[in-house]
């Protein structure tokens, strides 16, 4: 701490923060609906003066990582996908001294939105009219 002077009461200020905090995107499930929420948190070293914001980077399909989210100071955020692609993420914390953690290369967390399935019922329609009818037999396999 420095002490300062100021109208003839002494007064002490926090020292300069020169340190970079630090983020984390938290743990994905491998699997996740097409949309799916992410979260990171982040921290700043004891005494400095607090993490102000975040940059949230994205890769899909172990493509180049790109910004997803850029000076949020949100801690989570729903992320759209999409259905047969894979996602990973990390996160770059900035503090309110202006200070920016160096930025990661690798995922911190990932996860898989699986390939959408067929569902329902095959049948033949005779009369082409989009609906099984009482009399349209289902294919088998």
């Amino acid at each position: 701490h420095v002490t300062t002077w100021g109208a003839g009461t002494p007064a002490t200020a926090p020292a300069p923060d020169a340190t970079a905090p630090t983020a984390a995107v938290l743990d994905l499930p491998a699997e996740s609906d097409p949309t799916f929420a992410v979260r990171w948190a982040g921290a700043d070293e004891p005494g400095g003066s607090g993490v102000a914001s975040y940059d949230v980077y994205v890769s899909t399909d172990g493509g180049p990582f790109v910004p997803w989210l850029a000076g949020t100071a949100l801690t989570a955020a729903p992320f759209a996908g999409q259905a047969g692609r894979r996602y990973a993420f990390f996160a770059v914390a900035r503090d309110r001294a202006g200070n920016v953690e160096p930025a990661g290369t690798t995922a911190e967390a990932a996860t898989a939105v699986p390939a959408a399935g067929v569902s329902g019922t095959l049948f033949h329609d005779l009369n082409a009219n989009g609906l099984r009818d009482a009399d349209e037999p289902g294919l088998s396999r």
